[in-house]
């Protein structure tokens, strides 16, 4: 399938603040760029794409506990969704879109806390803390086209914005592609490979 990538820079965290109302987020999801060299391939080549950086954000294990925490929240079906992977964005879809993708792929999309449950959610991810970690691994590519393409690998990225404009960031590194540099994958496509991150 070819697709082009709503892409993210993979952002660097701002500062917690003091003085948030919890009453509205903007939330900001696709893919970031996290590969610093690509590898050219074409249609038949398979080449490694090797993957070693270092950034701040929320680790999986924090975003799992935070999540069961609120688990009250979201019904048995939306739970159930939320869990099959710990999904930061999907957990904002169902809690205020109505659907677990209601803040996938999407750029600064506000989000209103009109409940007090729901000001809760916020304020107790305003409160979780960021790691410094280190993603590395290799991806596999395969060239889909005869016009030689240059691969690089991409990770899922979640930035929610509070009230005052400080930042969370949530990486997914299970759910990672390779794609050009404009985040086109229709002369490239990941065929195996997976990421890891370590807290530093």
């Amino acid at each position: 399938m070819n697709t082009n990538l709503a892409m993210v820079a993979t952002p660097m965290a701002g500062a917690q603040g003091e003085d948030t109302s919890y009453k509205s987020a903007k939330i900001t999801n696709g893919y970031g760029l996290i590969s610093k060299a690509g590898v050219s391939v074409q249609r038949g080549i398979t080449a490694h794409l090797n993957v070693n950086m270092n950034v701040k954000t929320l680790t999986q294990n924090t975003v799992t506990s935070w999540l069961k925490d609120n688990k009250s929240a979201f019904s048995n079906e939306q739970w159930s969704s939320v869990s099959d992977g710990f999904s930061a964005s999907g957990a904002f879809g169902w809690l205020f879109g109505g659907s677990a993708g209601a803040y996938h792929n999407t750029h600064n999309k506000q989000l209103t806390a009109s409940s007090s449950q729901q000001q809760g959610f916020l304020k107790s991810l305003h409160q979780q803390q960021e790691t410094n970690v280190n993603i590395n691994g290799t991806l596999d590519a395969v060239g889909t086209s005869f016009i030689p393409t240059e691969g690089f690998v991409f990770v899922e990225v979640t930035t929610i914005t509070f009230d005052d404009n400080t930042s969370l960031n949530v990486i997914n590194s299970s759910n990672s592609t390779v794609a050009d540099a404009s985040g086109s994958t229709n002369g490239v496509k990941k065929t195996g490979g997976k990421l890891n991150i370590v807290p530093l």
